[in-house]
């Protein structure tokens, strides 16, 4: 530090009249020096706040770095100055005390004189000093309310030439003008200033307090928060009237304070004008508007010293505030401070209450985190005696992973709230949710959790918002979870809907964990349909909203890992598929959900198929062995059964492939594909016809295959212009999702081979080629899909699919749709 900030005995060494010397050390502010430098223009420059925000100092330091063209006289008001003939005495002496040559004002007749006679008085004042002056008011609060203040005002709506004053005050004065102010927000120290003064003090740590200056010295200067109680309670709260004290120790229980709530705590029935005489009188308090309230707050270090304070004055009325104020924010739905005070109460069936009918959800949104710590502050002995307090333990549960305790802690639950009235609606609804979220789901009971959510759902319309607070955010999750269900179900339409409505409802809602999870099974749902780019945008979002939100380690992210893992696998990625599947293994789920534990396993054996199908195929056996009858979720079996088709194909047994589907009906395009490869290895001639229908059908990685296969037999037959062809298509399909799995494994030396035999491509023979979401629409259009069926693939509106169909038809020269597939095919575009 420079020389300058050294310290000195005293803080300052000035009396009433005359300037003071700023305290050593110091810490010089320059950017507020840039402040009162430009004050200095106006008549008038306010510095407003508390004691202990430095104002004093400020000024003082800022005069002394000044080249001073002008003169500087102060003045620190004292109770001997609310006349108004003392008043002007202190002028005068201030004056005098920088050096002006003033004489005395006229003689007055005393207190009694008139307004106008006041004026004249202190104007002759200013008249006599010949020269420009800053006049510093210090404590002007002081004479609120005064006739000294009256003449004040009326000085300041003359504006005598050559006069600006600086006037420090903890209150707002009453002045005919709004001056610039330099106030609290502007007086607090950012950190960079915090520790610099803390270094300056010889602290070892600094603790910012919100920026008080006076706070952070005395916290560099002592070891606790005794001597910065003691200075608040002296300066600010001890010189209030007895009923301010006991309505700020009261109040001081929440954080922030508005009329209402002011009212419950304190019994005032009027509050607001009390907080607004706070605001402007004490210079710790200040307010804000929120949902069309006005919110009024204490400064923390104040705040700390009040609650120290009721603690000790009045420790048996803590907990009934505590629980007022609990009743009140639950009132307002303003659901953390509900909770927290509450807790702070030790109210702990009315916690249960509260979580039951408000704050179940918020164990899948941000506020997971603070949900379970207020939890744990619940005596474990209590946990099971009330019907709310179960559901609180079954929450802990979930958040620890211990889902296979939940089930006898459900049971408890609703044994407790048989024959209960209708006022426990909700508890009743969440418990249904939490049944249907963690046994259904987790034990892979896919037709019971459709069935469990659509319960949920019918009773959801039903209600109101009054009767279950909660309505819309479990709406939102019963909407999501049935969609998960529908998929593994096989029913991938209504299961599109389901999860799209779902997404939809948790964005409006802020459950951000059964945003990502929904997200995460429309990527499944998308690759499952092979639209390996629709799987990668929901993936992407899904695990970038879990990074951002710090929930990439919880179950609810395993979906959209699994999802990327698995696209990578069909871009031959193995490096970013083993990453995102090393991501999906390390969720916090224990034990994980059935459905994607297969899904996970599924993945692994994709790898280990692409160079060691021998080995993959027993593990994929032992895998089906374990998971037995009670998982319900014959879509994923399906899935499990390509799965194996594609290694039992690889390892050179079509015949498995073909005894598997032979007698199945109504199979997908990715079963045709697997089906009429295995079938075209033995010389079944059906098997082409099966892979010409994968080819043109919508799904892209089973039309990739056909067309690769296709590809094969047209080399081996020696048609090497239609081979070209086939390759040129699956290429055509393949590049824009970047998928290259099926050709670098079915034919990788085709593309080479094909590519000199490439025909003039679609592109060359269209003067207006189609645009990307136009070719989307394209492909479905050799299938049976009505235009509303393929706007519900694409997730459009059935208008947007009809005008893409129209440019379709325009740009291919096509009257009607079978006339534009048959162009569509010609010209190679499907």
């Amino acid at each position: 530090m420079t020389e300058s900030a050294r310290r000195a005995p005293a803080d300052y060494l000035a009396v009433g009249a005359g300037r003071p010397v700023a305290p050593q050390p110091y810490l010089p502010r320059p950017r507020l020096y840039a402040l009162l430098d430009a004050g200095v223009e106006q008549t008038v420059t306010l510095l407003r706040a508390g004691p202990g925000w430095g104002k004093t100092t400020l000024v003082t330091a800022w005069l002394a770095q000044r080249p001073e063209p002008e003169r500087i006289a102060w003045l620190t008001v004292r109770h001997r100055h609310t006349g108004v003939s003392a008043f002007t005495g202190g002028v005068v002496a201030a004056l005098r005390a920088a050096g002006a040559t003033v004489s005395e004002p006229g003689d007055a007749d005393g207190e009694a004189e008139s307004e106008d006679a006041l004026l004249r008085r202190l104007e002759s004042v200013f008249d006599r000093a010949h020269e420009p002056t800053v006049l510093v008011l210090d404590d002007l609060h002081v004479l609120d309310g005064t006739a000294a203040m009256r003449a004040l005002a009326l000085l300041v709506a003359e504006r005598p030439a050559g006069l600006h004053l600086i006037l420090l005050s903890r209150s707002v004065p009453d002045l005919p003008m709004n001056p610039p102010t330099v106030g609290v927000d502007d007086l607090a120290l950012d950190s960079d200033e915090a520790t610099n003064l803390v270094t300056l003090y010889g602290g070892a740590d600094a603790s910012p307090g919100e920026g008080w200056p006076l706070g952070v010295r005395l916290a560099a200067e002592t070891t606790g928060p005794d001597a910065i109680d003691d200075y608040l309670w002296r300066e600010v709260v001890a010189v209030q009237p007895a009923a301010i004290r006991r309505f700020l120790l009261r109040a001081s229980v929440v954080e922030e304070v508005s009329p209402a709530l002011a009212e419950t705590l304190t019994g005032v029935v009027d509050s607001l004008p009390i907080l607004e005489e706070l605001e402007r009188g004490l210079g710790f308090v200040t307010s804000r508007e929120h949902d069309g309230r006005r919110w009024f707050r204490c400064h923390g270090r104040l705040r700390a010293m009040l609650r120290r304070r009721l603690e000790m004055e009045e420790p048996d009325e803590v907990a009934g505030l505590h629980a007022a104020a609990a009743r009140w924010y639950a009132g307002e739905i303003a659901v953390p401070e509900a909770l927290w005070h509450a807790a702070e109460a030790a109210d702990w069936v009315y916690l249960g209450r509260i979580v039951a009918e408000l704050a179940v959800t918020r164990i899948v949104s941000t506020d997971r985190r603070f949900l379970v710590d207020v939890l744990r502050r619940i005596p474990p002995e209590l946990l099971p005696t009330t019907a709310e307090l179960c559901l609180c333990s079954a929450l802990l549960m979930l958040f620890n992973g211990d889902y296979s305790a939940i089930p006898d802690c459900i049971r408890q639950a609703r044994a407790m709230l048989s024959g209960e009235v209708r006022e426990r609606r909700a508890a009743r609804v969440a418990l249904d949710a939490l049944e249907a979220a963690t046994v259904f789901r987790i034990r892979g009971d896919m037709s019971d959790l459709v069935a469990a959510t659509g319960g949920i759902l019918a009773r959801l319309r039903a209600a109101s918002v009054r009767d279950i607070p909660m309505l819309l955010q479990l709406r939102a999750i019963a909407l999501s979870n049935k969609g998960v269900g529908l998929l593994w179900l096989g029913r991938l339409d209504q299961a599109e809907q389901y999860l799209r409505s779902g997404l939809r409802a948790t964005r409006a809602t802020g459950l951000e964990l059964v945003e990502i999870n929904a997200e995460g099974h429309l990527a499944l749902l998308a690759y499952f349909r092979g639209s390996i780019g629709a799987a990668a945008e929901h993936a992407d979002s899904a695990c970038r909203l879990a990074d951002r939100l710090g929930f990439a380690d919880t179950a609810m992210a395993t979906a959209a890992a699994l999802a990327s893992a698995l696209v990578e696998v069909e871009r031959d990625r193995v490096a970013e598929a083993q990453a995102m599947l090393r991501r999906a293994l390390h969720t916090e789920a224990n034990p994980p959900e059935a459905t994607l534990t297969v899904v996970s396993s599924a993945v692994l054996f994709l790898l280990l198929a692409a160079d060691d199908p021998a080995h993959a195929g027993p593990f994929l056996r032992q895998l089906r062995q374990e998971t037995g009858p009670s998982l319900d979720a014959p879509y994923l079996r399906r899935w499990l059964d390509l799965i194996e088709s594609e290694i039992d194909l690889a390892l050179g047994v079509p015949e498995k492939v073909i005894s598997r589907y032979r007698s199945r009906s109504a199979l997908g395009p990715a079963e045709q594909a697997v089906l009429g490869r295995a079938l075209t290895g033995v010389g079944d001639s059906t098997g082409e016809r099966l892979l010409t229908s994968a080819a043109a059908g919508p799904n892209r990685i089973a039309a990739v295959h056909a067309w690769i296969t296709l590809a094969r037999l047209a080399a081996d037959r020696g048609q090497k212009s239609r081979s070209a062809e086939a390759v040129r298509r699956a290429t055509a399909l393949a590049e824009p999702d970047g998928i290259r799995r099926p050709l670098r494994r079915l034919y990788p030396g085709g593309l080479d081979a094909a590519s000199e035999h490439r025909p003039q491509t679609a592109a060359a023979e269209l003067a207006d080629p189609l645009s990307q979401r136009e070719t989307e629409v394209l492909r479905f259009l050799p299938s049976v899909l009505t235009a509303q069926e393929i706007a519900g693939n694409l997730g459009v509106s059935v208008n947007t699919v009809k005008a893409h169909m129209r440019a379709i038809y325009r740009k291919l020269g096509a009257a009607r749709r079978r006339e534009a597939v048959d162009t569509a095919h010609r010209l190679g575009l499907l």
